[in-house]
């Protein structure tokens, strides 16, 4: 399945014109990566990626750039360390999309889906570290569960879902994405045209790879490391990462400045065209 790069036009408008550097934090299948080498012809770019799979599909797709492209297999919340290693540093651009691409989803094998069922309930980003979801929901005190349901599914039946997780693991653990379906749809109907599980999914995904931790390690170090007048573009996908996004970059007004006041969405063309893309939202900030 291929991925579409979402606000591809936005975000090769938000590059500043005077720009020799770049780094890409979320290459992802290199969609940005390949279009802004393509549009900016004597840029120099530094991709990172926190999945392996990833970094070794950007590499084959980014070797006819040749050294001016540059891939790294890293977490965005260690970009400083990764830009000083590299001698990369300062920049004029910094990309962070916070979206999951297609292949991560359909093609990964590691649970990221409910149309995968028998899948392992793994989810994490990087399968060379941390626990995996089944881990999670296995071990965790049902207090614990049922709060990273409500904070970051925002899910409103949190307190009956995670009490059904605990007797669940109790009679057998958690193994598959089955599993997980069948517990959550034994508590919540579906109703309309979300799934049941959709917020359920986005939690555990966000709780297995410390998404909001490292959203927010990675925004404080951006502007160390970009030039006056660079930019940093952030794109997001729902309103707990948008509010993160907004919040950080305020409490550093006195360096960065925000561009637009509302976050730019895409064109209604584009969400014809890529569907996926109807949630995104970019803000984008200039160094002061």
């Amino acid at each position: 399945m291929a991925h579409i790069p979402v606000l591809l036009e936005e975000v090769i408008a938000a590059v500043p014109p005077t720009v020799q550097r770049m780094i890409d934090c979320t290459l992802g299948d290199a969609g940005h990566s390949q279009a802004l080498l393509e549009h900016f012809p004597n840029v120099e770019l530094l991709g990172l990626d926190a999945d392996p799979q990833a970094v070794t599909m950007a590499e084959e797709v980014l070797k006819r750039f040749g050294k001016r492209a540059h891939v790294v297999h890293g977490n965005f919340a260690d970009v400083l360390t990764f830009a000083r290693n590299a001698q990369f540093a300062p920049v004029d651009f910094i990309l962070a999309d916070l979206g999951w691409s297609s292949t991560q989803f359909a093609e990964r094998g590691r649970g990221f889906s409910f149309d995968a069922p028998q899948e392992s309930l793994d989810m994490r980003f990087n399968p060379q570290e941390g626990e995996t979801a089944a881990d999670f929901l296995n071990c965790a005190h049902e207090i614990k569960i049922g709060d990273v349901l409500r904070r970051f599914g925002e899910e409103k039946q949190w307190r009956e879902i995670a009490r059904a997780m605990v007797k669940q693991r109790e009679h057998k653990p958690f193994t598959t994405v089955q599993d997980l379906l069948d517990t959550v749809e034994s508590v919540k109907k579906r109703t309309g045209r979300l799934h049941p599980a959709t917020l359920v999914f986005q939690a555990l995904r966000i709780q297995v790879n410390h998404e909001f931790e490292r959203l927010e390690q990675f925004l404080k170090q951006a502007p160390d490391i970009v030039t006056p007048g660079g930019r940093l573009a952030v794109i997001s996908f729902h309103s707990l990462e948008d509010r993160t996004v907004k919040e950080v970059m305020s409490s550093q007004s006195a360096i960065v400045k925000l561009m637009t006041k509302k976050p730019i969405k895409p064109s209604a063309q584009e969400i014809k065209s890529n569907p996926r893309s109807r949630s995104a939202l970019m803000r984008t900030f200039e160094k002061i």
